[in-house]
Formats: structure tokens, C-alpha cells, sequence
């Protein structure tokens, strides 16, 4: 999944712009304990504000939600200026009026739907319980890992818990990395482009993709390049599999269970792969809803597993995640039992001299760039999938598939996908976003040339067969509950900037008609 850095900082807000900034995401007015008030009242000063994803049936919810609010007494005890909006998941206004009622701080209005839906969407709330942390001063997000980090820091003597850099997350520069050869520090690798590895040893993914990432390190460094360095960050469950694994390994790592895997970990919202999957088999057969038992800690969206026979045990799932592409596909919050199986963890991020995320989902790029000229490889306004899906499952994304066209109807194509795609970027950068509130996709390839995603997108959306003269452009909501919309095109000529800036658009407006992906 795409990582959204919580320290690549945009300019500082306007003082006058944070309560709207807070408005704009909350609402008007927001509920206390003495009724509605106005959301620029109640949140007027607060250092950070905390938004806390819970619903009354989630047990993991319930359990965690007496520990929040012992913290929650511990820091504004202690005189700190901090505050938590409850957004409930509850299925009814009793069961929500019961479960607030246990609450000691202000919420959401339950009948805010659309408001709680929106902010579900915006952070990427996959499970509950989530705790969300924002800076009250300029309405940025400091950690979507609240539940974490009050875990680490119960009483907030690190309150108001400001944004650190990678470098300082690394250890500062005296902080120590393992290496086989000489004592490394953190200042060693000034002025270096890096590469975090989050990956371990018991999982069959991240040891497929491991021998890949070596050579392409042993490239690099056998053209000279100096300016690079990788890092591993271990999730393996013992000293003795990450001695071997790393043992495997050409670069740095951080020690095993150093607190800094943890921190950077929770910088970047590393999540195991199968959460929030949906299986994309080579060959569909019936569908059907089911529930990864990888999911992590709490309350997972169930996944749609395509096959024609899902598994039925932890093992059998784990066997399949290895078998099939995955991708994700969010549906309707529901219950999960604590996993059977841990969730695997492979992750590439890859950071600038400055520590700047450059690509916070740099796997593909290894197989598209197997020497790493392009290196640390930013990631392209729009991504053909067969260097893979990444962000298409956590955010709106359009897609342009294209496999059907000859190379000059695809080069059009993607030019004038490129431009609506560059358009969104400057004016993400202008608002100070991490990203686009769309992300761009094409499809140039089949199953056969590498490429299985593009396919199951078709029998997904239910599209047809590839066309020699139009291509077929569909705009994913997966975070909407898996919904989807489709652009009539008639030939490739017709897919100027102009008209694909016209849909994307429409859907902002809501002019589109909404379809429901496997539906």
C-alpha cells in the first residue's frame, strides 16, 4: 500500500485557516456533553485533536476505549490542551447515545453520516478501533497510529508528540546501524538517498521479493553509486530469524527490537499485506465475501475473495496470499478475530538526502528498474499496473485501460492521462497535500505480458473485452465501499485532457452514477 509521511511538511497553515481548516473536515457543529455547540468553540486553542474511529459492538473498541480514556484524564489532568472526537460506527442512534454516554470527550453528531463517511475516506480508517492525532495549531495529521502511540506514551509526557524527520526517527546521527562491516551511524549517511526495508523472514512474499532487491543493490553499488544506502526494518519474531535473514542481506538494519523499527514503522503506516485484500485470482470463479483471518489487531473491513475455492483455514490463506496478486478491496466494517496467522509485512519506502519521502511504495519500481538507474525512484504521475497496484485500493484512482490499443494509440492515451494526472499534483502541492485526492493508472498489458490486475479490473467493473480503438476508463472508490464509475469513450482520439479532466470533475460534483464493484 501507497505511505503517507507524516513529516513531509507543507507550508505552515495561516493561523486564520486552522479552525476552518477543522470546520471543513468536522463540520459546523460538533456534540458535547451539554448538546450541539460550534465546532470553532469547542475546538478553539487545542494543541492536538484527536479523532477516535470506534463503534459500540466492536469488542477490540471496547476494550481500548477505558485505556484512551484514562489517558485522556492523565493528559488534561495534567493541563494539557487536548481533545478527542468520537466517530462512531455505531448502526443506530441508541447504540450510539449508549456507547457516548461511557465517553468523556465530544463527538461527531451521529446523524453526520456524510461527514463520518468522509473522514473514513480521507484517513484511510480500514479497521476500528483508529485513533487519528491532528495538530490543533495547524489542522495537519501527526499520526493516523494514535492507538499506538498512546499505548507507548500513556500519561502524553511527549504531548503534544510533534512530527519527526526520518533521520531523527533513525536515531539522530549518532544513532547505530547494524552492518556487516564497519560501525555505521545515521551520519554516515548524509547527503544519501535511502531505502527502508520493512520485510521479515517467515514471510513467503518478502522472501520471494528479497533476492530481487539484493541484485538490484549489488547493481547500484557496482556502478558506483555512492549516493544510496538501504536499511531493513525487521518484523521477524526472533533475534535467531533475523540474524539469518538479515544475514542474507548486503545493507544496514536496525537492530532487533530497537523501538526506532517501531517508530518508523507507525511513521509510515506500515500495514501487512493481506489486510484489507481482496484476491485476485488468474482465474475467476464464483465470488463470494470473506474474511482474511490476517487481519490486524481490532476490526477489519472483510475482503472479496475471487476463487473457486477461497480458503478455509489460516494455513490455506497464508498458501493462497503466496498464489495469488493481491490488492484491496474495503467493504463494509465488521467484526474479526484476533489472527490466527501474523499479517505480513513488505514494504519499500524510499527517502531523498533531505529526508523526503520520495516513494512510499517503491516495490514496483524494483522490477521495472531491476539496476536502479532510476533510483530512488519517484513515483510517476500516472503508474501503468503492471509495475503494480500500489494506492489503488486506499485512494480514488482512475484508470485507464489501454492493453487493447496499438503503441500509438497508447502513447496518446497516456499523455492525456499524464496532464490531468501533473494538474492534480501541483495543486495537491499548492494546498500542501501528501498526495493528489486522485491517483492516475494505466493499463498497457495483459495477464499474459506480465500484467494480472488490469484484467480482473475489467471483470470487476464488468467491462468488456479489450478494444483496437477505444480505450475503457473507470474511476475507483474502493475506499466508498468498492464503488466505481465508468467514461464513455468511443475511440482513443476522444480521451483528450480536456474530457478526462471533465470526468474527474463530475465525480467531484457528484454528477456520476455510482456502480458497485463484483455487484
Amino acid at each position: 500500500t501507497p505511505i503517507r509521511s507524516r513529516t513531509d511538511q507543507s507550508p505552515t497553515t495561516p493561523p486564520g485557516s486552522v479552525m476552518s481548516t477543522l470546520t471543513s473536515l468536522l463540520g459546523e457543529t460538533l456534540q458535547t456533553k451539554a448538546g450541539e455547540k460550534p465546532t470553532t468553540e469547542v475546538l478553539d486553542g487545542k494543541e492536538v485533536v484527536g479523532l477516535y474511529f470506534s463503534a459500540h459492538w466492536c469488542g477490540p473498541c471496547r476494550s481500548f476505549t477505558p485505556k484512551l480514556a484514562e489517558s485522556y484524564a492523565a493528559i488534561t489532568g495534567a493541563g494539557k490542551s487536548f481533545e478527542i472526537v468520537f466517530v462512531s460506527s455505531d448502526r443506530d442512534a441508541s447504540s450510539f447515545d449508549e456507547y457516548y454516554n461511557e465517553q468523556p470527550w465530544i463527538s461527531l453528531p451521529f446523524a453526520a453520516r456524510d461527514v463520518k463517511a468522509k473522514l473514513s475516506k480521507k484517513f484511510k480508517v480500514s479497521g476500528i478501533p483508529t485513533l487519528v492525532l491532528l495538530d490543533g495549531k495547524t489542522g495537519k495529521t501527526l499520526s493516523t497510529d494514535g492507538r499506538s502511540l498512546l499505548s507507548e506514551d500513556p500519561k502524553g509526557d511527549e504531548f503534544p508528540w510533534p512530527a519527526k524527520g526520518v533521520h531523527e526517527l533513525l536515531g539522530g546521527e549518532e544513532g547505530e546501524l547494524l552492518s556487516h562491516e564497519d560501525d555505521v551511524t545515521v551520519a554516515d549517511l548524509k547527503g544519501k538517498s535511502i531505502a527502508i526495508y520493512f520485510s521479515a523472514h517467515w514471510c513467503p512474499p518478502c522472501k520471494a521479493f528479497t533476492p530481487k532487491l539484493i541484485e538490484c543493490y549489488k547493481a547500484m553499488k557496482k556502478a558506483g553509486r555512492e549516493d544510496m544506502e538501504f536499511i531493513f526494518v525487521s518484523s521477524d519474531k526472533s533475534t535467531a530469524e533475523f540474524s539469518s535473514y538479515f544475514g542474507e542481506m548486503p545493507w544496514l538494519a536496525i537492530p532487533p527490537g530497537d523501538k526506532r523499527g517501531a517508530a518508523l514503522s507507525r511513521h509510515f503506516g506500515v500495514e501487512g499485506i493481506p489486510v484489507r485484500a481482496m484476491a485476485m485470482a488468474m482465474e475467476m470463479g464464483g465470488a463470494r465475501a470473506a474474511r482474511l483471518p490476517t487481519a490486524p489487531r481490532g476490526t477489519q473491513r472483510p475482503c472479496l475473495s475471487l476463487a473457486a475455492a477461497p480458503p478455509a483455514s489460516p494455513q490455506r490463506t497464508r498458501r493462497a496470499a503466496m498464489r495469488w496478486q493481491l490488492t484491496a478491496a474495503p467493504w463494509p466494517l465488521r467484526p474479526l478475530r484476533r489472527p490466527a496467522v501474523p499479517p505480513l509485512t513488505q514494504t519499500l519506502v524510499t527517502i531523498d538526502a533531505d529526508g523526503k519521502t520520495v516513494n512510499g511504495a517503491a516495490r514496483g519500481a524494483v522490477g521495472s528498474d531491476p539496476e536502479g538507474v532510476n533510483f530512488p525512484w519517484p513515483r510517476p504521475p500516472v503508474v501503468d499496473l503492471k509495475d503494480g497496484p500500489d494506492g489503488l485500493n486506499e485512494s480514488t484512482s482512475l484508470v485507464v485501460l489501454a492493453e487493447g490499443l496499438d503503441d500509438a494509440g497508447k502513447k496518446g492515451v497516456l499523455a492525456a492521462t499524464d496532464a490531468v494526472a501533473r494538474a492534480a499534483l501541483d495543486k495537491a502541492k499548492e494546498a500542501g497535500d501528501e498526495e493528489p485526492d486522485v491517483l492516475f493508472f494505466i493499463g498497457t498489458a495483459g495477464a499474459d505480458d506480465g500484467d494480472p490486475i488490469t484484467p480482473q479490473i475489467r471483470k470487476l467493473a464488468k467491462l468488456p473485452e479489450p478494444s483496437t480503438s477505444a480505450p475503457h476508463v473507470v474511476l475507483l472508490d474502493i475506499p466508498d465501499q468498492g464503488g466505481y464509475y465508468t467514461m464513455n469513450v468511443a475511440s482513443a482520439a476522444e480521451l483528450t485532457q480536456a474530457a478526462l479532466q471533465g470526468f474527474v470533475d463530475d465525480f467531484k460534483a457528484g454528477k456520476l452514477d455510482r456502480q458497485q464493484l463484483g455487484g
